[in-house]
C-alpha cells in the first residue's frame, strides 16, 4: 500500500506542477506575442502541439515527473500521513483530471469540426 500511496502522491504533485507550469508558459507566450504584436491564430489561441512540446516532448517535464515520484516516495516513507489527508488529495486530484478530460474532449471536437 505504501507504493501505491507514494505513486499517487508523486502523480498528484506532478499534475498540479504541470498545471502551474502550463499556465506560466501560456502567459509568457501571450506576453511575448503582445510585445512583438503578433497573434498566432486569434487572441489567446495556441495549437495543442505547443502545450505538448512543453510537456511530454520536453525532457525537463520528464525529469520533473521523476523528481515528483521520488519526492512522493520520500514523504510517504518518512512521514505518517493521516487518512483524511489522502481523502483530501483524492478529491483535489479531480481538478487536474477534469482539466485533462476537458482538454481531450475539446481536441476531439476541434478535429471533428475540422473535417
Amino acid at each position: 500500500m505504501e507504493i501505491v500511496k507514494s505513486i499517487f502522491l508523486g502523480v498528484w504533485l506532478c499534475s498540479f506542477g504541470t498545471i502551474g507550469y502550463l499556465c506560466y508558459v501560456y502567459f509568457a507566450l501571450m506576453r511575448k506575442l503582445a510585445l512583438i504584436h503578433q497573434v498566432p491564430k486569434g487572441p489567446g489561441e495556441f495549437s495543442p502541439g505547443v502545450f505538448a512540446a512543453y510537456t511530454v516532448y520536453s525532457p525537463v517535464w520528464w525529469i520533473g515527473l521523476v523528481l515528483c515520484l521520488v519526492l512522493g516516495f520520500g514523504i510517504v516513507s518518512r512521514a505518517h500521513v493521516k487518512p483524511i489527508v489522502w481523502v483530501a488529495l483524492i478529491v483535489t486530484e479531480l481538478l487536474p483530471v477534469g482539466v485533462l478530460s476537458l482538454f481531450l474532449i475539446l481536441l476531439v471536437k476541434v478535429k471533428e469540426a475540422a473535417r
